[in-house]
């Protein structure tokens, strides 16, 4: 018998555990050390303390700290962390390789547009395709979201040639509701 010799190996780790196995430092998003703007992430549309805040009020399980995205109907609110970067997380990703994430996301009650991407983006905010040419973005519409905590999930294929520059970008492609809120 011949064997084809793939295999798998699957991570699992926890968001409060910053780079290592966790690609990602301040996933968890409980450090703010800058009022409204978590530590290792750079906010490349909106504005910290209007779009982006600091929630300690609606939090996930036991954790002390949220992000919240403002809408107000027309921005596009965007943050993002850089790999192999001091200023975001020190770890590198492979090449050719498959990565997952999951989040925990919720909205307010009368939030009824806006969809969410998740995206691996290359220095200027152009999304990576794979060797497959598929776009490594995951979209989420925030109105099929509850107003409880619900798991969201999605994956990356990295290509053979990854970019110098690439960052993990959460940002608004369809404005959401004015005045209301995800976590």
């Amino acid at each position: 018998r011949k064997g084809s010799a793939a295999n798998k190996t699957i991570s699992s780790v926890d968001a409060a555990e910053d780079a290592g196995s966790n690609k990602l430092t301040n996933s968890d998003w409980g450090t703010f050390t800058v009022a409204n703007t978590p530590d290792n992430w750079t906010i490349l549309v909106g504005s910290a303390g209007t779009d982006i805040l600091e929630e300690t009020s609606v939090v996930f399980r036991t954790s002390t700290k949220a992000l919240k995205i403002a809408c107000d109907g027309s921005t596009l609110t965007s943050i993002a962390q850089t790999f192999n970067s001091g200023s975001g997380t020190n770890t590198t990703l492979l090449p050719n390789t498959v990565y997952a994430f999951n989040f925990w996301g919720r909205k307010t009650t009368s939030l009824a547009a806006g969809v969410l991407s998740v995206e691996l983006v290359d220095g200027s905010n152009t999304v990576i395709a794979d060797d497959a040419s598929t776009n490594n973005a995951t979209t989420f519409t925030l109105s099929g979201w509850t107003t409880s905590y619900v798991a969201k999930s999605g994956f990356f294929r990295t290509p053979k040639v990854l970019p110098s520059t690439y960052k993990l970008r959460i940002r608004l492609t369809t404005a959401g509701t004015n005045s209301e809120s995800f976590y």
